[in-house]
């Protein structure tokens, strides 16, 4: 305000004679005074704050972090003359995300970190409607600070402080395993998914994950999320979930101790409160067992030999069981190997094995074939192979997609060949069972993976499957795309 000397000045009302109107009179005040308050403005003073006013309600009552909160502005001029330059800042003294600014008679911008709305003139007694929706992104006290001004009339700053409480989110976690079902030294796979059924986003997620005392970690994908392993403890962290999509981990561990091994999960969301606590932890139990050497024999029977339509070398050994006991299952590992077994079944300790998913009767004796990848396409010295005696190799039943199955053939050999739609590099999980309605389901191993837009798998018997097609009465089929 620029300081000015002004000459003394007063107001001569007309004295009124006998009945007079005080409703005339108040009116020349008002009017007189109206008059000055001009002359002020344009001699350069500044009005009363009070000449401009501004009204704020707020939506919902009870705000929460990554939801819409909406700020109903009302500026009104009260001085009786035309404002121009009417300015109202909002700044937040916590981290905010701006949904939109609405300025009917005038303009809404943000110049760096303050919502800034501005109105080239304001009539008498006029209001202007404002509209500023945020989503407060951290919960707490969050304050709008507030200032409007015009031309001559002096900055005001208010404060609308709301507590923002933390969003609400549903979270769930869940634990799938191939198989519950280990020997000492496999190497298995569990995959951690996290699910978000609402109401809100979940801004951040944090899952701990503590494996078995003894057992060693060996891998998770995505390789990029941010993880720490502190012991058999590892916490895994992703970004925001939101309501009705789910995000997973899959772990590589290896199983090192017999027994009764516990697998635990949490979840829990940062900024987020979970109206349903019981969902958020999760345990899996795996039956761990020493395998038995010296109970059952393998031998190769076949010499190897190139399939250029699958591109895998092939062959055949042979499992026997010389007692008079029935065996659960069995396994044959290659220790030492070094070409892929394509159709292995899994690693053990670092060796691939592939497994008969059925007892083996005694004196039962069970032709293997084997797939294996020699980038070479010629064959290599017959592998060493080991026999053992372990519990029943079950895997879980996958749950996914069905794909249905474009074509079915029996070959020459009595082996069944089945061709799917694909999509490259997915990975399929196929199903049997001696019944049409799937009431007792067995899982192939392994998994195949999609090289093209078709799919062709071959059931030659053991031990993609636990019998040859020709060995049972029927055999249906079901072919599940994975997770």
């Amino acid at each position: 305000m620029r300081n000015q000397t002004h000459a003394a000045g007063f107001i001569d009302l007309p004295m009124f004679a006998g009945r007079c109107s005080t409703f005339a009179v108040a009116g020349k005040i008002q009017f007189m005074l109206g008059r000055l308050l001009l002359l002020a403005m344009l001699a350069g003073e500044t009005l009363d704050a009070a000449q401009l006013d501004l009204r704020v309600q707020t939506s919902p009552t009870v705000v929460t972090t990554n939801r819409d909160l909406t700020y109903f502005l009302a500026v009104t001029n009260q001085s009786g003359f035309v404002l121009s330059n009417v300015v109202v800042n909002a700044t937040f003294n916590a981290p905010i995300s701006l949904t939109s600014a609405t300025n009917t008679q005038g303009s809404a911008t943000v110049d760096g970190s303050v919502i800034v709305f501005r109105i080239a003139q304001m009539a008498p007694a006029s209001t202007a409607p404002l509209t500023l929706v945020v989503q407060p992104l951290a919960a707490g006290l969050l304050t709008n600070r507030l200032s409007y001004l015009a031309n001559g009339v002096t900055a005001v700053e208010t404060n609308v402080v709301n507590f923002v409480f933390a969003a609400e989110a549903n979270l769930g976690i869940r634990l799938l395993s191939e198989t519950n079902a280990l020997v000492t030294g496999d190497w298995t796979r569990y995959r951690v998914v996290v699910t978000n059924a609402g109401p809100e986003r979940a801004p951040e997620l944090l899952v701990t994950s503590q494996l078995p005392v003894g057992w060693q970690f060996l891998s998770f994908a995505p390789s990029n999320a941010p993880a720490d392993l502190s012991g058999t403890q590892l916490v895994l962290r992703a970004a925001s979930l939101g309501v009705g999509s789910n995000v997973f981990f899959d772990v590589s561990i290896q199983a090192s101790t017999a027994g009764t091994n516990l697998l635990n999960a949490f979840v829990e969301g940062r900024e987020v409160t979970d109206p349903v606590a019981a969902d958020n932890a999760v345990t899996n139990i795996f039956e761990v067992v020493n395998p038995l050497t010296g109970v059952l024999a393998a031998s190769v029977v076949s010499a190897q030999f190139f399939n250029p339509q699958t591109g895998l070398m092939e062959q055949t050994i042979r499992l026997t069981n010389p007692n008079d006991f029935a065996v659960a299952g069995a396994r044959v590992a290659f220790p030492g190997i070094t070409q892929r077994v394509f159709n292995a079944a899994g690693t053990n300790a670092g060796q691939p094995f592939v497994a008969l998913t059925r007892a083996l009767l005694a004196g039962e004796s069970v032709d293997l074939f084997l797939e294996y990848f020699v980038p070479s396409r010629t064959a290599f010295s017959d592998p060493t192979i080991t026999a053992l005696a372990v519990p029943t190799f079950a895997p879980v039943a996958p749950i996914g997609v069905e794909v249905p199955i474009n074509r079915w053939a029996r070959l020459p050999d009595g082996a069944l060949l089945l061709e799917i739609p694909a999509e490259p590099g997915r990975a399929y999980l196929i199903t049997y069972g001696e019944d049409a309605a799937g009431t007792n389901r067995f899982r192939a191993l392994p998994a195949v993976v999609a090289p093209g837009d078709r799919l062709q798998w071959i059931d030659e018997g053991p031990p993609k499957t636990s019998r040859r097609p020709g060995e049972v009465p029927a055999r249906f089929y079901r072919v599940i795309q994975a997770e």
